[in-house]
């Protein structure tokens, strides 16, 4: 078993500790601002997200180093794109079915968007990609949509906090 197989399979769990820690890091910091721009400032799918992207991304830093860096980043925004589309479509999915919202499956969503994350990054860094550039220009897109869109949303669904029904740092 290699290095990476042996860190993104004993990482997995951690991960998803860590996620789950990070939904509340903006809250305990008492909305400091700088931390708003990578933990979830409110409750809509948008801000939530955040709980895959950043601590996907951070959970790799420490193989960084050994190995090809672009090719070890696009493997990391592919898995965690790959994550956070499985938050979106399962969320969507079951909450039309079901007209409600269920946290634990929520939990379960998040859980297996952050397994089949890794995997994914696993794959992409075995076997590479032909859409190596695509990745890197849709990792550093989504980081900047992520900064941006945290202060400034987009006045549609996926931003809206289903709590407060605003949207962005004000919700």
């Amino acid at each position: 078993m290699t290095h990476v197989l042996k860190w993104d399979t004993v990482i997995i769990l951690p991960l998803i500790l860590l996620g789950s820690a990070w939904h509340y890091f903006y809250t305990w910091s008492r909305g400091y601002p700088p931390l708003a721009l990578v933990a979830p400032v409110n409750e809509s799918v948008w801000e939530h997200l955040k709980l895959v992207w950043f601590p996907m991304l951070l959970v790799s830093l420490p193989l960084l180093r050994s190995h090809e860096p672009r090719a070890y980043l696009v493997s990391r925004f592919g898995g965690a794109i790959v994550g956070m589309l499985i938050v979106v479509l399962c969320f969507y999915g079951y909450t039309a079915l079901t007209q409600k919202n269920v946290l634990w499956l929520d939990i379960v969503i998040y859980c297996l968007a952050c397994i089949a994350g890794q995997v994914t990054a696993r794959r992409l860094l075995e076997q590479g990609t032909r859409h190596a550039d695509a990745l890197i220009v849709l990792g550093v897109a989504i980081t900047s949509a992520f900064l941006v869109f945290t202060f400034y949303p987009p006045r549609i669904f996926l931003f809206e906090c289903p709590v407060t029904e605003k949207y962005g740092a004000a919700g």
